[in-house]
C-alpha cells in the first residue's frame, strides 16, 4: 500500500504533552500503512532530548528527525523537505486529533480538484472548562482556536486556517514556497506569530483552493499560562512586530516588544495612556487595550522606518493593512 500522508509535529522542549498528540494519530482509523508520522524535534538540545527520546518508542510508522535552534517555521520547513507522501499536515504538540482526523482530510483532497489547501476546526480544551470573561471573543484565535461551522466549503482570501490542524498538497506547496522563517515562534524568546496565514496568503495569490472540512477535528489545550491579560497585550504586541516583519518593504531593528512600546509612549507623551492600558480590565475595556496595544506599536515600527512618512500617514497605512 502506497504512503498517502505525512502528520508532522514540531516539537520545542514541550514532552509533556507530545505523547498525547502522538498516541492520537496511533488511534487513527486511516490504515497505518497509509501514513507515516514526523516528528521534527526542534529542542536543539541533545541531552534534553535524549531524557525523553531514550524511554519514549514511537510507532511503527513514526519516526524522528532532530533540528535545531528553536524556530518553528525552520521546523516546519524541514518537515517540507522530509515528506514522503503526496499530502502533508501538521499537528502541534500540544494538540490531539479526531479518530477520523486524517481519513477526513484524505477524503477531502481527493473530492476537490487543485485543492492546495485544506483544514478543520480547532476547539478549544480549557484548563478551567471555560474561557475568562475578560477575553474578547474574537481574540480568542490567537490561541489557535478556529470554527468555520459544521459544513464543508472552500474558503475565501482573507480566510485562513489554524496552523495546528492544516494539511497541503505537497507538490504544490514546494512550488509555492515555505514558512518565512523570519516570522513564528523561537522557542520562549518572543511571540512571533503569523508564519502560516503568509504562507496561505502564497497560496492564495498562486489561485489555488483552500478548503474546510468541518469533520476534520483538533481539540487544542490550552495553556492556563496564555490566559492573562499580561500575555493577550504581549501576544498583540508581536502580532504587530510579525505583521511588519512580513511586510517585505518595511524592515526594521526589534529590541522587544513591551521595551519598544514604552520607548514609543514617552516620546509621544502618551506615559498616562499607557497606564490605563495596564490596568486590569474586563469586556470593552479589555478590547480597547489590546487594539491600542497593537496599533500603537504598529504605528511606530511602520514610522520609523518609513523616514519620509508621518505618524498619520503610518497609522493610516497600518490600518490599510489591517483591513486587506
Amino acid at each position: 500500500m502506497s504512503l498517502k500522508i505525512t502528520v508532522a509535529i514540531c516539537t520545542s522542549s514541550r514532552y509533556e504533552l507530545l505523547p498525547n498528540a502522538i498516541e492520537s494519530l496511533a488511534n487513527q482509523t486511516l490504515m497505518s500503512s497509509f501514513f507515516e508520522i514526523l516528528v521534527i524535534d526542534n529542542t536543539g538540545d541533545a541531552e534534553i532530548s535524549a531524557a525523553f527520546w531514550d524511554d519514549f518508542v514511537l510507532p511503527g510508522n513514526g519516526r524522528i528527525v532532530f533540528s535545531g535552534p528553536p524556530n518553528v517555521s525552520k521546523a516546519r520547513n524541514r518537515a517540507i523537505d522530509e515528506c514522503r507522501a503526496p499530502l502533508l499536515c501538521f499537528l502541534d504538540d500540544d494538540a490531539v486529533a479526531e479518530q477520523n482526523w486524517l481519513e477526513e482530510i484524505v477524503q477531502f483532497f481527493t473530492s476537490h480538484a487543485q485543492l492546495a489547501v485544506c483544514g478543520g476546526p480547532v476547539l478549544p480544551i480549557w484548563p478551567g472548562g471555560e474561557p475568562p470573561t475578560w477575553l474578547p471573543p474574537h481574540y480568542s484565535s490567537m490561541l489557535s482556536i478556529l470554527d468555520y461551522g459544521r459544513g464543508d466549503r472552500m474558503l475565501a482570501k482573507g480566510q485562513h486556517l489554524c496552523g495546528t490542524n492544516i494539511a497541503f498538497n505537497t507538490e504544490i506547496l514546494r512550488g509555492v514556497g515555505d514558512y518565512d522563517e523570519r516570522i513564528g515562534r523561537t522557542g520562549s524568546n518572543s511571540l512571533m506569530s503569523n508564519e502560516e496565514i503568509v504562507l496561505q496568503d502564497k497560496v492564495d495569490g498562486a489561485g489555488y483552493k483552500k478548503g474546510y472540512c468541518a469533520n476534520a477535528i483538533v481539540y487544542h489545550q490550552i495553556s492556563e499560562s496564555r490566559l492573562t491579560r499580561d500575555w493577550f497585550r504581549s501576544r498583540v504586541a508581536w502580532q504587530a512586530v510579525s505583521e511588519v516583519i512580513a511586510d517585505d518593504s518595511s524592515p526594521f531593528d526589534f529590541d522587544g516588544s513591551m521595551k519598544q512600546l514604552v520607548a514609543v509612549s514617552q516620546r509621544l507623551n502618551l506615559s498616562s495612556a499607557l497606564t490605563k492600558m495596564l490596568r486590569n480590565e474586563e469586556g470593552q475595556k479589555m478590547d480597547d487595550q489590546l487594539a491600542f496595544v497593537s496599533h500603537l506599536l504598529g504605528v511606530f515600527l511602520y514610522s520609523n522606518q518609513l523616514k519620509d512618512e508621518s505618524l498619520l500617514s503610518a497609522f493610516t497605512r497600518l490600518q490599510d493593512k489591517g483591513a486587506s
